[in-house]
């Protein structure tokens, strides 16, 4: 599973704490420390922190579909 929205903030966060700045190698430390369950490496970064789009094709069930299959 991919980081929360809120997780890649932290790692911004963490990457400029105040006056100084971290390397990737300490906030990876620091990061997996905190989540042992959403281990990441240096590789990570994506430069946003929203999720990208996926390839491939639409999904079958959008989150409207399945609100309404409820409601039939």
């Amino acid at each position: 599973m991919g980081l929360s929205e809120r997780q890649r903030i932290e790692i911004l966060i963490l990457l400029e704490c105040g006056d100084k700045i971290r390397s990737q190698a300490e906030v990876c430390a620091l990061f997996n420390a905190k989540y042992p369950a959403n281990q990441i490496s240096q590789g990570t970064e994506h430069g946003t922190v929203h999720d990208l789009p996926r390839t491939g094709g639409a999904r079958a069930l959008n989150e409207e579909k399945k609100l309404n299959i409820g409601t039939s």
